[in-house]
């Protein structure tokens, strides 16, 4: 369950994140073709495409989440583009830009520098919305029943309700510890790198 949630959040930033930035620094027929292409991914029911996925490729947690992390990829994508847009008229953009930095070196290091606590709490959510679909999925017995995944053990707790009610609790109790450490995790390592990022400002202004 963790490796295939990590899957989709990989693959929902390796697609989202770079095109938001390319987006956002860079307005105009990219920009505009971007927007049309996420809203139409965005319209697409993900429950019905992972079924059609799942009946056109077969059940394979790994390529159902590679499909799910492109789906996700809008909310990336978005979030990346907003937040570029908002720093890329900043002062200190223009000054790195005339003092001769390329338009690679200025993203690489100014703004990417900016949207990067977004981009954890966004990984944190999405890892969680993954660890429920992916769950879901198995429990609908969608998923591969040899391979062992909190939503198989749900299905199976779920068949033998009446034997072992209490089976049906651990992996809930899991799904749910797990998706709340990754919402405390991020917001932990947003803090630690927004703390780290201004002790950094303070010395070089000393």
């Amino acid at each position: 369950t963790l490796l295939s949630a990590a899957l989709a959040a990989v693959v929902a930033i390796v697609i989202g994140m770079p095109t938001g930035l390319i987006a956002g620094y860079y307005p105009g027929w990219f920009d505009s073709s971007s927007n049309w292409l996420t809203g139409l991914v965005m319209s697409l029911p993900s429950i019905v495409v992972l079924l059609a996925a799942r009946a056109a490729l077969g059940p394979s947690v790994w390529i159902s989440m590679s499909i799910f992390g492109v789906l996700l990829s809008p909310s990336f994508y978005r979030l990346v583009r907003t937040s570029v847009q908002g720093v890329r008229g900043e002062l200190y953009v223009d000054a790195a830009r005339v003092g001769g930095l390329s338009d690679t070196r200025i993203i690489g290091r100014h703004v990417l520098f900016v949207v990067r606590a977004p981009i954890i709490i966004q990984a944190a959510m999405v890892g969680g919305i993954a660890i429920s679909m992916q769950s879901g999925l198995e429990f609908l017995g969608l998923g591969d029943p040899r391979v062992p995944a909190w939503g198989v053990m749900l299905s199976d707790a779920f068949r033998n309700i009446y034997l072992a009610p209490l089976l049906l609790i651990w992996p809930g109790v899991a799904i749910s510890a797990t998706i709340a450490a990754l919402a405390i995790t991020a917001n932990a390592l947003r803090d630690a790198l927004e703390d780290r990022g201004t002790d950094e400002k303070r010395s070089r202004t000393t």
